[in-house]
C-alpha cells in the first residue's frame, strides 16, 4: 500500500505518490530541515523483505553517490526508518522519455540533442568505472532544463584490471544465491540489452552505448529497435537481426535536414553486435551527436584493435568497402545536389580519470608527424604529469612526472619539457629522460638541426636581458639567441617557434607598453636582425603554409611564406571557441593535424559542508582567485574580458546581486586580496603590486614595481599591517616575503627552505603558523611550520594537497586534496601545533593541477566554515579537440 501523505521518514514528509517501477515506489516529499522538495524511492511492502531488492536499492545509492553530472539525477541522502529503506534524490519536473514516446517520434534534432546529453552522462559514469546496464526510456527524464539519467539499481563497477583479466565488480555485490542481473532480465529490460549482456559475457561502457543506440533508434522512429512476440524473440532479434537505417524506418520530414543521414551512421555504430565495432567511448558518441545536431559530420579517433593482425586487416577491408560505398552515394547525390566540399574531421580527447589539464597555453603539443599528442595534466595527486596519447588509440599513458611546457623534436622521437628547474628530454620509444640544461623555461621549440630555443621566465637568473636562449639537443651551455633594448624595462621575448628551415623562428614581444605588447617578430639564429610582423593577442605558430593565431576565441590562419616572411591575403577562420587564456592553447603538426583546448568557463558556486550546491553568485565566465570580503557581503575576483583580452578585477555584491568592474586599462590586473577592514583591495597589475579603494574611488597606489607574472599577493599578517607575498627567485627557491604597508615599505624575506616551495601560503589567524604547499616530496602536499621562524614543520595532507586556507577562528584548516576533494583538519589551540586526521568534506570540480603562477586559490570558506565559495569548471570536463586536415576548412572558404 502506498504511503499516505503526511507520513514521515526521518526528516522527510511524504506529500504525494509519483509512481512505481521495478525498483520501488517513488514519492514527492519535503525535507523539513531545508524546506526543499525531494523525490524518495521506497521499497514496497511486498518486496521490502527481499535481500536482492534491498541490495539493488543500496547499489543504486552507492553508484549515484560517486557521480556528479548535470544529466544524472543527484542523490541527497540514504536512510532507513522503522524498517523502511529509502533513498532521497532531487525532485525533477517533466516527463520520462517513455511517456514522451507515447506521442510518437521526436524531431530529429531533438533526438541528437537528447542523445548527446545521455551519452555525456554515461561518459561521466564510465570514468568512475560505473556501467549503468539498464538504460531505457523509463530511466531517462526530460526536464525543462536538462535530460536526466535515472535508476542505477543494476549498475556495476568495473574492476581496475577488467580490461586485462575480464573481471568485474558490482557496486555492491549480491549474495552467492541471488543474481541481480538475472532479476534485471525478469524486470523487462531485454530489448535494450547488448548481445554480450544477454550471453553473460563481460560488460563495459560499450554495453551502455548499445543501449543508447536502441534508445536513439526508438526516439527517431517512434518504435522499439528490437521487437518480438516473446522475450525469446526479442533476444533473437538482438543477437541476429540487422535493423533498417533510421532514415528508412522514420517517416522523414522537411525539418530532418542534414541530421538524419548523419544519425544513420551514429546509430548503426552504436548497435554493432561486436563491441569492438561500436563507439569506444561515450564521450566520442556525445561529440558525434552534437555535430549531427549541428548538421555537420564527425569522425572520431580510429578504434583501438584488441585482436590479431587479421582483425586489423578486416578493418582495413571494411574501411575500403565503406569508402567505396560513400563514394557511390556521393556520386548519386551529385546528380541532384550541389557538389560536396571537403571538411576536416574532429573529435575530443578527455583527460585521464581524476586529472585536469594544465591551464598554461603551452600544455599541449602535437607531434610533427601528426601521430601523437603530448599534454600536461595532473597526476591525480596534484602533481604535473606529461601524458602521451597516440591518435590511433584511446588510451593515454604517463611519460614523466613533474613536467611542464612540452615541445617536440622535429623528427617526433623526443619531447622536450621543463621539470623542476631543468630542461629535459624524454625519448618516446623508451621513456628515457635526460637533463639538457639547468634553467626554468615557460616555452620552447626544437629545430630540425637539433637546437632548442627557450623562453625563460621573469626572475630567472640568466634572463636579465629578457631575450630568448638556445641550447643543443644533446645538452650544454645556454647561449643568448635574441637581445632587447635595455632602455625598455619590463620587455621580454616569449613563445618561440621554429620555422621549417630550422634557423629562423617566430617569437612574441611582451611589454608593459600596450602599443608594443604582443607584437610578433621573425628572428634568426644567424643574425640579430628581426622582421616585424603584426600585433597579436596570442602567440603564433606556422603550419601548412599559414600563420595561426587566436583572436576573440577564434583560431585564424593567414597565408605566410616562411622564406620571404611575407603575409598574404586576409585571415581565415579555422576553428571557433578556442581557449585564448594566456596566449592561446593550440598546436599543429606538419601533416595538417590541429589540437586545441576549447574555451573553458568557470562559475562561482556556494556549497555547504556536505557538498550541496546553494547556487551560483554570477553567470559562468573566465574567473580566477576569488576573495571574500571580511563582512562576507562582497567577492573580489579576477575575470577575463569575454573577448579574450586583459584580466580585470570585479566586485560582486552578493547581497544586492550587483557586479561592477573595479579596474580598467590595457594591463591585466589579477589576484585580488581584501584589506582587513574591507575598504581596500590589493592586486597584481602588470609588474606592480597595487592598492585601490574597494569603492572604485580614487587612483591606484603602487607599492612594489618589481612584480612578475609569477609573483602573487597571498594574505595578511594577523595585525593586518604586513602583506605576505611570493616572489620567484630561480637561484634558490620560491620565496615568501612580508611587505610593510606603513613606513619604509622594505620587503622582509622569510627564512628560505632547502626545498622548492609552492606559492600558496597563509598565516594563521593568531599569527603563529604558516600553512603552505610544497612539492619537495615529488608531489604537492600541505605543510604547516612556525611563523615567522620556520623551525620545524608538520605534514598535513595524506595523499597530495594544495591551497591551504585557515578558518577565521583558527580552529580548522582546509585544503584541496590530490583527488579534487575539499578536506578539513581540526586544530587545537595550544602552546604547540596539534591537528586531527584530515576529514573529507565533499568532492569538487576544481582543478587539481598546481600551477602557482596562475592559481592562488579556487575556493574561499565562510568565517564559520559552514559554507564554501568554489570557483569550479562550468559545463563538460577538460578536453582537447583534435582536428585532422584542418587546411580543408580554409579551402572551403577561399
Amino acid at each position: 500500500m502506498p504511503l499516505a501523505a503526511g507520513t514521515r521518514l526521518g526528516p522527510y514528509e511524504i506529500t504525494a505518490w509519483i509512481g512505481a517501477g521495478g525498483m520501488g515506489d517513488v514519492y514527492r516529499a519535503t525535507d523539513t530541515r531545508l524546506g526543499r522538495t525531494v523525490a524518495i524511492k521506497v521499497l514496497p511492502d511486498q518486496v521490502a523483505g527481499s535481500p536482492t531488492r534491498r541490495a539493488r536499492l543500496a547499489r543504486e545509492a552507492r553508484a549515484v553517490s560517486l557521480l556528479s553530472h548535470p544529466s544524472i539525477c543527484t542523490l541527497y541522502d540514504i536512510g532507513e526508518h522503522d524498517g523502511t529503506q529509502f533513498i532521497v534524490m532531487e525532485h525533477l519536473e517533466g516527463e520520462t522519455l517513455s511517456q514522451r514516446l507515447l506521442r510518437g517520434a521526436l524531431p530529429i534534432a531533438d533526438v541528437a540533442r537528447v542523445g548527446a546529453e545521455i551519452a555525456s552522462a554515461l561518459d561521466h559514469a564510465h570514468r568512475k568505472r560505473i556501467v549503468h546496464r539498464d538504460l531505457k526510456p523509463t530511466n531517462i527524464m526530460l526536464t525543462p532544463v536538462a535530460v536526466k539519467v535515472l535508476d542505477f539499481g543494476l549498475a556495476h563497477l568495473e574492476s581496475p584490471n577488467s580490461e586485462a583479466d575480464g573481471s568485474t565488480a558490482d557496486v555492491e555485490a549480491p549474495s552467492a544465491t541471488e543474481s541481480l542481473t538475472e532479476e534485471g532480465v525478469i524486470l523487462g529490460t531485454v530489448r535494450y540489452m547488448s548481445p554480450e549482456q544477454l550471453e553473460g559475457k563481460r560488460v563495459d561502457g560499450r554495453t551502455d552505448i548499445f543501449a543508447t543506440g536502441a534508445v536513439l533508434y526508438e526516439m527517431a522512429t517512434g518504435r522499439p529497435a528490437f521487437e518480438g512476440g516473446s522475450k525469446a524473440a526479442v533476444i533473437a532479434a538482438i543477437l541476429e537481426r540487422s535493423l533498417p537505417p533510421v532514415s528508412i524506418a522514420r517517416h522523414a520530414t522537411s525539418d530532418d535536414g542534414s541530421v538524419l543521414p548523419l544519425l544513420d551512421d551514429i546509430v548503426a555504430r552504436c548497435l554493432a553486435k561486436n563491441p569492438e565495432e561500436r563507439w569506444q567511448s561515450a564521450s566520442d558518441l556525445s561529440q558525434a551527436l552534437k555535430w549531427a545536431e549541428a548538421g555537420r559530420p564527425h569522425a572520431g579517433p580510429p578504434l583501438r584493435s584488441r585482436g590479431s593482425r587479421h582483425v586489423r586487416l578486416a578493418w582495413i577491408a571494411a574501411s575500403v568497402l565503406l569508402l567505396a560505398s560513400l563514394m557511390a552515394v556521393m556520386t548519386m547525390w551529385s546528380r541532384d545536389r550541389a557538389p560536396l566540399v571537403n571538411r576536416p574531421s574532429r573529435w575530443s580527447i578527455t583527460m585521464p580519470e581524476g586529472s585536469t589539464l594544465d591551464p598554461s597555453p603551452f600544455s599541449l603539443a602535437v607531434s610533427p608527424d601528426g601521430t601523437h599528442l603530448a599534454f600536461i595534466a595532473s597526476s591525480g595527486k596534484g602533481g604535473n604529469t606529461l601524458w602521451i596519447r597516440p591518435l590511433d588509440s584511446i588510451v593515454p599513458r604517463k611519460l614523466a612526472d613533474g613536467a611542464a611546457q612540452p615541445f617536440w623534436s622535429a623528427d617526433s622521437r623526443f619531447i622536450g619539457f621543463e621539470g623542476g628547474g631543468h630542461i629535459k628530454k624524454v625519448e618516446l620509444a623508451t621513456g628515457l629522460v635526460q637533463t639538457l640544461a639547468d634553467t626554468y623555461a615557460i616555452s620552447g621549440s626544437w629545430s630540425r638541426e637539433g637546437v632548442l630555443l627557450l623562453a625563460l621566465p621573469p626572475g630567472e637568473r640568466r634572463n636579465n636581458s629578457g631575450g630568448l636562449y638556445s641550447v643543443s639537443a644533446s645538452g650544454g651551455q645556454l647561449k643568448p639567441a635574441t637581445t632587447l633594448d635595455p632602455v625598455r624595462a619590463g620587455n621580454r621575448h616569449a613563445a618561440p617557434h621554429f620555422l621549417p628551415d630550422g634557423r629562423r623562428f617566430l617569437f612574441r614581444l611582451r611589454s608593459p607598453d600596450p602599443q608594443q605588447d604582443g607584437m610578433l617578430f621573425a628572428g634568426s639564429l644567424d643574425s640579430p636582425e628581426r622582421t616585424r610582423l603584426f600585433q597579436s593577442p596570442s602567440r603564433a605558430i606556422y603550419g601548412s603554409g599559414h600563420l595561426l593565431t587566436v583572436r576573440d576565441q577564434t583560431l585564424l590562419a593567414r597565408r605566410f611564406d616562411p622564406i620571404s616572411l611575407r603575409l598574404e591575403g586576409e585571415p581565415l577562420i579555422v576553428a571557433e571557441g578556442v581557449d585564448q587564456g594566456l596566449g592561446g592553447a593550440f598546436s599543429v603538426s606538419d601533416t595538417g593535424v590541429l589540437a586545441f583546448r576549447p574555451e573553458r568557463q568557470t562559475e562561482l558556486v556556494w556549497f555547504d559542508r556536505e557538498g550541496r550546491s546553494l547556487g551560483a553568485i554570477e553567470q559562468p565566465g573566465q574567473y580566477a582567485n576569488p576573495a571574500l570580503s571580511p563582512d562576507e557581503q562582497r567577492v573580489a575576483v579576477s575575470r577575463q574580458d569575454p573577448a579574450g583580452g586583459a584580466w580585470r578585477i570585479w566586485i560582486i555584491d552578493v547581497k544586492r546581486a550587483m557586479t561592477s568592474k573595479l579596474t580598467f586599462g590595457e594591463t591585466s590586473q589579477q589576484v585580488p586580496l581584501w584589506s582587513a577592514d574591507g575598504r581596500r583591495v590589493v592586486y597584481r597589475s602588470g609588474s606592480s603590486l597595487v592598492v585601490k579603494a574597494a569603492s572604485g574611488a580614487g587612483t591606484e597606489e603602487r607599492v612594489i614595481d618589481t612584480f612578475t607574472n609569477f609573483d602573487n599577493p597571498l594574505g595578511w599578517s594577523s595585525d593586518g599591517r604586513m602583506l605576505l607575498y611570493t616572489s620567484f627567485d630561480s637561484t634558490s627557491s620560491t620565496d615568501f616575503w612580508l611587505l610593510p604597508l606603513e613606513g619604509h615599505r622594505t620587503p622582509i624575506p622569510l627564512p628560505k627552505s632547502n626545498s622548492r616551495w609552492g606559492a600558496q601560503a597563509q598565516i594563521s589567524p593568531d599569527g603563529r603558523w604558516l600553512a603552505y604547499a610544497s612539492n619537495e616530496s615529488g608531489r604537492y602536499d600541505v605543510y604547516v611550520r612556525p611563523f615567522p621562524s620556520g623551525e620545524g614543520r608538520w605534514l598535513i595532507s595524506a595523499n597530495g594537497g594544495s591551497e591551504p586556507t585557515w578558518r577565521r577562528d583558527g580552529k580548522e584548516l582546509y585544503y584541496l586534496a590530490g583527488d579534487g576533494a575539499l578536506m578539513a583538519v581540526a586544530l587545537t589551540n595550544g602552546s604547540t601545533f596539534e591537528h586531527a586526521t584530515p576529514t573529507r568534506l565533499f568532492a569538487t570540480k576544481m582543478s587539481t593541477l598546481v600551477n602557482t603562477s596562475i592559481t592562488r586559490n579556487q575556493y574561499v570558506p565562510s568565517a564559520d566554515g559552514r559554507h564554501f565559495l568554489v570557483n569550479q569548471a562550468a559545463g563538460t570536463p577538460d578536453s582537447i579537440t583534435v582536428v585532422v586536415d584542418w587546411p580543408a576548412a580554409l579551402k572551403n572558404r577561399q
